[in-house]
């Protein structure tokens, strides 16, 4: 996927996504089925949906919630507060599975369980020109828009 527009512009591809143990630490509760779940385990429930399981199940982004790290390579939280409405447009290449868990961010220093609303669109677009910048940003993009289309011409 790329990234087409990006107004929030404070996303958090450091720190994963929050754990049992994290929430029970910050709320009394980090249980996938309690009163405060966490995020690992919510995007795990997504994928079982889809018949995958822990393995399939990569790195997350902490889209809206940011993180900035220090030269001393301490993590600083960018929590907001945030103007509403801030949006990311994405484009997918291919089929894919979207999986989301709106849980309060690892090192959100708030003492309550705290989200914010989330709002999800999707539409087919047009297939990407040769042209795009992004897929013609660096020889690895290049490459991955190559091997998309030959992986659907089989």
């Amino acid at each position: 996927m790329s990234i087409i527009e990006d107004e929030a512009q404070t996303h958090d591809t450091f720190c994963g996504p929050s754990n049992e143990r994290t929430n029970t630490r910050t709320y009394g509760d980090g249980a996938n089925w309690g009163r405060f779940p966490n995020a690992r385990d919510r995007l795990l429930l997504g994928a079982a949906k889809f018949g995958l399981g822990r393995k399939d199940v990569h790195p997350c982004v902490n889209w809206f919630k940011g993180v900035r790290v220090e030269g001393d390579g301490t993590t600083m939280w960018q929590g907001g507060p945030f103007a509403p409405l801030r949006s990311v447009v994405f484009r997918a290449e291919m089929n894919v599975i979207v999986i989301l868990a709106n849980c309060p961010h690892v090192l959100d220093e708030r003492s309550e369980y705290t989200v914010t609303p989330a709002r999800v669109c999707a539409w087919r677009g047009p297939i990407t020109p040769a042209d795009d910048a992004i897929r013609n940003a660096t020889l690895e993009s290049s490459r991955a828009f190559l091997n998309v289309e030959e992986y659907f011409r089989r």
